[in-house]
């Protein structure tokens, strides 16, 4: 639509005036408002416009803009709307994360303590077979001769017979202890009890008044 002045707004408000006029001058009044509008330049289109917006050009376009605002601040709230669930969805995730780490710390703790548990026990264990171990070799090697003396034997009664033959009855439970007498298989003997000296059974016996040991693997004891 073309630009109007005040003067082609004021002749053109003054024709539409006449249409309503009851001097008999409504009949031109029509006539005159569509020769002063196509002068102007204006369609009929244009005419509707004016009486909707204004002839304002300047007031259309701020409507124009208003609108235009208004559409631009819906879709402002809109993205801040959809900000907000995201910021909301955000630290729903983040706290869905800190908890499954904190989860998996605990775990992680439990689980190593657990296994340095199962590594101390372990480690319990066989220190305790090793010392178990060497005690036991100490005193099986040692004991026996600890203030120069035989460690005591549970006592044993019973008879036993010589399996080999010339078998030594030693003064001492010794490889290398004095010999007292020799004894060939068959012979009976008396059972005073049984022992353990340097890793080997021995068995203290009597006969014919003599005492002294024997290796029981030389002996059928009943």
């Amino acid at each position: 639509m073309a630009r109007l002045s005040n003067e082609d707004i004021e002749r053109l408000a003054s024709r539409v005036a006449m249409l309503a006029s009851d001097d008999g001058e409504a009949d031109n009044a029509g006539r005159a408002v569509g020769q002063l509008a196509r002068r102007l330049g204006l369609t009929g289109g244009d005419l509707k416009h004016l009486f909707l917006f204004g002839a304002n050009p300047e007031a259309v376009s701020a409507r124009g803009r208003s609108a235009e605002m208004e559409r631009l601040e819906r879709l402002v709230a809109e993205l801040r709307r959809d900000l907000r669930n995201m910021e909301a969805a955000a630290r729903s995730i983040q706290e869905e994360r800190d908890e499954l780490l904190s989860e998996k710390g605990e775990r992680s703790v439990l689980l190593y303590r657990s296994r340095a548990s199962q590594r101390a026990r372990g480690i319990a264990l066989a220190i305790g077979v090793v010392l178990a171990v060497l005690v036991g070799g100490a005193v099986a090697m040692y004991g026996p001769d600890l203030g120069g003396r035989t460690a005591p034997a549970l006592p044993t009664a019973g008879i036993a017979v010589v399996r080999g033959t010339r078998v030594a009855l030693l003064r001492e439970p010794l490889a290398n202890a004095a010999t007292l007498t020799s004894m060939p298989a068959g012979t009976r003997l008396v059972v005073r009890r049984v022992l353990w000296n340097m890793m080997t059974q021995w068995a203290e016996v009597e006969m014919g008044g003599l005492s002294g040991y024997v290796r029981t693997t030389d002996l059928e004891i009943f």
